[in-house]
């Protein structure tokens, strides 16, 4: 089913609809054969883009087919013109092949699988038909049993009323040397459940979009999949940002994550980080989040860590230590909201929560909330939780650097809070809540 972004279906037409060729008025009734160059395709009409109508065919709605796009070693092999819908379908795309967009144009593929496989030296183009950020809308696949990407470079998308040039939701994917560049907000959005999976991740690069490359609304499996050889960032051409958006992120029972740390992007959580087994007994199934030196976490005004029950492990070093900070707003009221929220409910206080932070920096911490009985560290420890800090600084948070017993109507017990060399730095309010005692 279309989105509630995209407007009224078009009516199922046959997949490939055969036009004329060239620039011209009449234009030739005769239409290319497989691999065959088209005699009448016009040349780019500017620099940047390529006129339509030398495009060899057009792209048009289908369902419950097979497709295959080829390569005619035209300028423009396939145009979209307006709005195009495949469900489900088994689409292949030959190696060079060039597709183009027209403006506001947009392809869903709803069920099935896409391959577009292409080679170094062959690799395939989908671009607009003018080469501008935001020329054409997206590319949405959804509900795919796979979707297989190599050797392809998608330009231009992410139009006016999309949030992404390409959309891949609950969907199997492949994505290997893919280049998403150009895109007139964010590049890509990869959104799924525990269900489905990314098979490979590597060599990709998100360059010159208007935003951010890589957005990511995925379980800890997928997100273990990145990898250094991804350009996030855009090197030679930077996207608006350097961030990996992730959207949250939850571990349950069986989690275990290990965050990638030689990533040249930057994580920026826009939600809650939340690690929660269910209190499992069972050591080796409990939720666990590690983090290692050399990483920096930045979150929005939404973003928090909150370890309800598992096991959070956060080691830095010397050198090199973990970062964790809020990102600065334009409204001084929210800038602070949740950077670093850590303990345990005790409904759950069976689930002995543990946190383990060593070299870390934590910047721009806590909350105001007079909705929950007041202030909020930057740190916060109750319930049942265990928490140890070596190294740590402390600074500017909104209010207290360490806060205690929030959760839970017993008496925080001061020594589930072990401390070494912890530093306080320019916060709000002291550096401890009263109930910390200490």
């Amino acid at each position: 089913m279309r989105s509630q972004y995209l407007k009224t279906p078009m009516l199922a037409l046959s997949i490939l609809l055969l036009v004329a060729c060239g620039g011209g008025g009449g234009g030739s009734d005769e239409t290319p054969s497989d691999n065959q160059p088209d005699e009448n395709a016009q040349p780019n009409d500017a620099e940047g883009s390529v006129a339509g109508s030398s495009c060899a065919e057009v792209i048009s709605s289908q369902s419950n087919t097979e497709i295959a796009l080829k390569n005619f070693s035209s300028y423009c092999d396939y145009f979209v013109d307006g709005e195009v819908e495949w469900e489900d379908v088994e689409v292949t795309v030959e190696p060079g092949t060039v597709i183009v967009f027209g403006e506001k144009s947009e392809l869903e593929v709803d069920g099935g699988t896409f391959e577009a496989i292409g080679t170094q030296s062959d690799p395939i183009l989908i671009r607009g038909e003018l080469n501008n950020p935001g020329y054409w809308y997206d590319i949405r696949f959804s509900d795919m049993d796979d979707v297989n990407l190599e050797h392809t470079s998608i330009q231009d998308g992410g139009g006016v009323r999309s949030f992404y040039s390409v959309w891949l939701t609950s969907s199997n994917a492949r994505l290997v040397n893919v280049e998403i560049s150009n895109s007139g907000s964010s590049g890509l959005l990869m959104s799924h459940g525990s269900e489905q999976t990314l098979s490979e991740f590597s060599q990709n690069k998100f360059s010159g979009n208007r935003f951010h490359g890589l957005v990511l609304s995925v379980p800890p499996q997928t997100i273990a999949k990145l990898d250094n050889t991804t350009d996030y960032i855009g090197i030679e051409r930077p996207n608006g940002t350097n961030r990996i958006d992730i959207q949250g992120l939850s571990l349950g029972r069986n989690d275990q994550l290990e965050l990638p740390d030689d990533l040249n992007g930057v994580y920026y959580f826009t939600n809650r980080i939340e690690l929660n087994d269910n209190g499992i007994p069972d050591i080796a199934s409990k939720a666990k989040l590690t983090v290692n030196s050399g990483t920096r976490m930045e979150f929005s005004y939404r973003g928090s860590v909150y370890v309800r029950s598992g096991f959070l492990s956060v080691k830095g070093t010397e050198e090199d230590p973990v970062v964790m900070t809020g990102v600065l707003g334009d409204d001084e009221e929210v800038k602070f909201f949740g950077i670093t929220a850590v303990g345990t409910d005790d409904v759950f206080s069976q689930g002995k929560s543990s946190v383990v932070m060593e070299n870390v920096l934590i910047n721009h911490g806590g909350l105001l909330d007079s909705s929950q009985s007041g202030e909020v560290g930057a740190i916060q420890i109750g319930g049942d939780a265990q928490m140890s800090l070596s190294d740590v600084i402390i600074s500017n948070a909104v209010s207290y650097g360490i806060s205690c017993g929030r959760f839970s109507s017993r008496e925080f017990p001061p020594e589930n809070l072990k401390l070494n060399n912890v530093t306080f730095s320019s916060n709000g309010s002291s550096e401890f809540s009263p109930l910390c005692g200490r």
